[in-house]
């Protein structure tokens, strides 16, 4: 009975289906890179690579951000901050 119950378990772990770390690569120009953008991560992707690429942003640029409903990710803080101050 052990060895079937096993057998069994095996055999429906191996039909599943896995996608543990699907990496997305959100942008043109990180798909460019082959998904090596961390570093030089600017405008309205570095909120995404590199929220320290945030700092380079002048203040006077509006960007935005367009994500797949797959990527099941919260982009909000300081980018809604300061949306009175564009108009």
């Amino acid at each position: 009975m052990k060895k079937s119950m096993l057998t069994l378990a095996i055999i429906v772990s191996c039909a599943c289906s896995v996608d543990a770390e699907q990496w997305q690569t959100l942008g043109t120009r990180p798909m460019g890179m082959g998904g090596a953008f961390v570093a030089v991560a600017q405008g309205p992707m570095a909120q995404y690579w590199n929220p320290g690429g945030l700092a380079m942003a002048s203040s006077d640029t509006v960007s935005g951000v367009e994500l797949p409903i797959t990527a099941g990710m919260e982009m909000t803080g300081d980018v809604m901050k300061n949306v009175s101050a564009i108009g």
